[in-house]
C-alpha cells in the first residue's frame, strides 16, 4: 500500500513512527492501570488457574462470569491481531516474490494469473 502513497519515502516512516509512539503511550497507560489493579502479588503469582492475567481479572471482578467475559475479550483481540499479522506477512511475501526478491524455492509469483506457485 505504500506504493500508492504520495511521497512514500517521507510519509511512510512518519506514519510508522507515529504508530509506534501511539502504541508506546497506550502500553504505558495499560501497564500502569494493570499494576494498580494487581492487588496481592502472591495470590496472583500462585494462582490456581496457572494464569496470572486471569487471576488479576478474577481479583478485580470477584465473579467467574465477569472474568470469563474479560478473558474472552482479550482472546478475541489477540485472534484479530493474528489475522492482521498473517495478512501483512502474506502481502509482504507476495511483493517480494513479485519483484523477484525471494529465492525460487521459497515462493514465486505468477504475474499472468496473479497466484502463488
Amino acid at each position: 500500500m505504500s506504493e500508492e502513497t504520495a511521497d512514500a519515502s517521507k510519509t511512510i516512516p512518519l506514519v510508522v513512527l507515529w504508530a509506534v509512539a501511539g502504541n508506546a503511550v497506550m502500553l504505558l497507560l495499560v501497564g500502569i492501570t494493570f499494576i494498580f489493579c494487581l492487588g496481592d502479588l502472591d495470590s496472583v503469582l500462585n494462582s490456581p488457574t496457572g494464569q496470572p492475567m486471569i487471576q488479576v481479572f478474577y481479583n478485580a471482578t470477584q465473579s467467574v462470569a465477569g472474568t470469563s467475559v474479560m478473558v474472552a475479550v482479550v482472546v478475541i483481540v489477540l485472534m484479530s491481531a493474528c489475522v492482521g499479522q498473517v495478512a501483512t506477512s502474506s502481502r509482504q511475501m507476495w511483493s517480494f516474490a513479485r519483484d523477484q526478491g525471494t529465492h525460487f524455492w521459497v515462493c514465486a509469483a505468477n504475474s499472468r494469473q496473479l497466484t502463488w506457485l
